[in-house]
């Protein structure tokens, strides 16, 4: 490589190119862009939009919130802006400005986002949170995506691409639901069964119990049978697990069922 009024430089090596070689390439792209030097399909702009309608109970009184998040990171303007929105009248707002840490990322969400495509999930459940996806590519291509924010229903590449971004932002101030994993990786899939690791007060030690319930969450106590006399006892569930028939960690006949979740009273 050499610039004008400076010797020529020769550097070799993986990852290896001088400062702005991206901003140069780009540059070289908009005035030849048959050259192809830039893949028509790279991620130019990720744009998350996480939506969440529930009730929340205060004095007695029940109340339905609308709450929502947004994640853009956009790599033209080297940004990203990230918005929680509680009410029409509270709203927070954060923007970074961070070219190397958004061109790093980007480049690394190329081959995640390889095969994602648009699509539509039919007949949503507004009882689940949803996420909308927009991707936007080099050619102008926008791929978009809309489907509720769970394990049933996320794309398989989902909670890899969370850890790729929730890792690069981890430096920034905390996000809120978009990167909780207790949202997307919960949900029983066809032909799973459910295993829960409950714990007791008076023991460390964890216990394999089965539930149709797709609604348990870790941290919820539970009523469960004990000992060979099935005496009833009260335990909280540490982690929810999905398995095929075949994968089971222990036999499905030997396994008790969770009778039921406990109210916050009981």
């Amino acid at each position: 490589m050499e610039e004008e009024g400076r010797p020529a430089r020769r550097i070799s090596g993986d990852n290896a190119y001088p400062e702005e070689w991206t901003e140069f390439l780009e540059l070289l792209d908009e005035v030849v862009p048959e050259a192809g030097l830039i893949s028509p399909q790279r991620v130019e702009k990720l744009a998350l939009y996480f939506q969440h309608r529930f009730q929340e109970y205060r004095r007695g009184r029940a109340y339905w919130v609308e709450y929502s998040e947004s994640l853009v990171v956009e790599r033209k303007i080297r940004k990203i802006r990230y918005l929680r929105q509680f009410s029409p009248e509270a709203t927070i707002t954060q923007e970074y400005h961070l070219p190397g840490l958004i061109t790093k990322l980007l480049d690394a969400l190329d081959e995640l986002l390889e095969d994602f495509s648009s699509s539509q999930a039919q007949g949503l459940d507004t009882a689940l949170p949803v996420m909308e996806v927009s991707i936007f590519r080099h050619d102008g291509q926008i791929d978009q995506a809309v489907f509720p924010y769970h394990r049933r229903e996320v794309p398989e590449v989902w909670p890899a691409l969370m850890e790729e971004i929730r890792v690069a932002l981890s430096g920034l101030r905390r996000f809120g639901d978009i990167f909780d994993a207790d949202l997307f990786n919960l949900g029983v899939k066809p032909g799973e069964h459910i295993y829960c690791r409950v714990r007791f007060e008076d023991s460390a030690k964890e216990y394999y119990y089965r539930t149709l319930d797709d609604t348990l969450q870790p941290g919820d106590r539970v009523l469960v049978p004990v000992g060979p006399s099935d005496y009833l006892c009260q335990g909280t569930i540490q982690y929810v697990e999905y398995y095929p028939e075949e994968e089971v960690p222990y036999p499905l006949e030997k396994t008790k069922f969770i009778l039921r979740r406990l109210d916050k009273e009981e």
